[in-house]
């Protein structure tokens, strides 16, 4: 009998131990690692390691943490947690009162769907400060696992050409009529389409962006043609919103870029912690999504046109970074490359990129609705 007291004390103890172990104290905050939160809930975690996001999912919703902040998406909500989320030996670690929040995602929820919540308005921006609210109201989500309108952005216009060839052709000419086919292939495959701009005139690039938002686009994609200082290279290429933070050095690398591009600076006002929160935990999943947009397109491309290279590429570009939906900038190919050049001046070999283009977006499409926002 005291063989089997002193076994069962053994592992009590034991138990004790390695419950204890597995909390951590940080700032005088007690922590847990967020696995064995899940597991104790019965909840999803994921953890994507690129945008340092930690995500519990459940039937009555999803809560998001981003590491080092203070603040949560839960659902449609902007709220403070108790304290930063933490990273500690390879772990992710939630502050142990984070745990209440999370027990209400494990219940069912009387919502049946939960909605991708879209960043505020610029006008909006200017956000209370963490300190002074313990919740941020947000806009009105996006309609979720639909895709249907589309923002097609012709690069460059009016006093700026964009990249200019030696020979004289120049990207803003390119770039408009590309795009306008685009648009018709876009439309006759019964998407509804908004052009930017729909002959040779400037727009400035947050007033793009603007215009998609404003139109609740479910996807953008801005249509431009390189340049290089090498007049080997060549090829198609799509970009989407890079995770680096030197928006100008990343644009620096694009030889091609104008000074009208290489302006990515993020408006002070948006830099507060909240909004800026907020905005990284939304623009990482549209991030995803524009990711798999652009692996479509690629595909697509090299399925129907000859070029004889396709890259799949990130950068800061401020139409990437200040839209509201999942967004790409497609390179049609080098001006500064005789035989790019070639193919870009014919209206044939134009016609033929944006049904490719257009076929790209129309898998993506499919692909997203059917399986609920890449979610199944």
């Amino acid at each position: 009998m005291r063989r089997q007291t002193a076994l069962f004390l053994s592992v009590f103890l034991l138990q004790a131990s390695t419950a204890a172990s597995a909390e951590l104290r940080l700032d005088g905050r007690a922590y847990e690692p967020a696995e064995a939160v899940s597991q104790r809930l019965g909840l999803r975690f994921d953890w994507d390691p690129l945008l340092r996001n930690a995500t519990f999912s459940g039937p009555g919703g999803r809560v998001r943490f981003h590491t080092g902040g203070e603040f949560a998406l839960a659902g449609e909500r902007l709220v403070r947690t108790a304290g930063p989320v933490r990273m500690h030996k390879g772990q992710v670690f939630l502050p142990l009162s984070e745990t209440r929040r999370l027990r209400s995602i494990a219940a069912e929820a009387p919502q049946a769907e939960i909605r991708k919540t879209a960043p505020a308005p610029r006008a909006q921006r200017k956000a209370t400060r963490p300190q002074e609210a313990e919740m941020v109201p947000t806009p009105s989500p996006v309609a979720r696992h639909r895709v249907h309108k589309i923002t097609v952005d012709a690069g460059h216009g009016g006093r700026d050409s964009g990249a200019i060839s030696p020979r004289g052709t120049k990207e803003k000419d390119v770039a408009l009529d590309l795009a306008r086919k685009l648009a018709e292939e876009l439309e006759r495959l019964g998407f509804e389409v908004l052009l930017t701009r729909p002959d040779d005139t400037f727009v400035e690039l947050d007033e793009r962006a603007r215009l998609s938002n404003a139109a609740r686009s479910d996807f953008f994609v801005s249509v431009h043609a390189n340049a290089a200082e090498s007049a080997s290279l060549r090829g198609f290429e799509t970009y989407t919103l890079t995770e680096e933070t030197d928006d100008v050095a990343v644009a620096e690398r694009r030889a091609g870029a104008s000074p009208f591009e290489q302006d990515l600076s993020m408006p002070a006002e948006t830099s507060e912690g909240t909004r800026a929160l907020l905005w990284d935990l939304v623009a990482s999943e549209n991030r995803r999504e524009a990711q798999a947009a652009a692996e479509f397109i690629n595909v697509a491309v090299e399925n129907s046109v000859e070029t004889e290279y396709r890259r799949l590429r990130d950068a800061g570009f401020r139409v990437l970074k200040w839209t509201e939906c999942p967004a790409v900038l497609v390179e049609a190919g080098y001006l500064t490359s005789v035989d790019d050049e070639r193919l870009l001046k014919s209206p044939l070999y134009r016609r033929k990129l944006a049904a490719a283009i257009a076929q790209g977006i129309l898998r993506y499409k499919e692909t997203y609705e059917k399986t609920r926002g890449f979610t199944e």
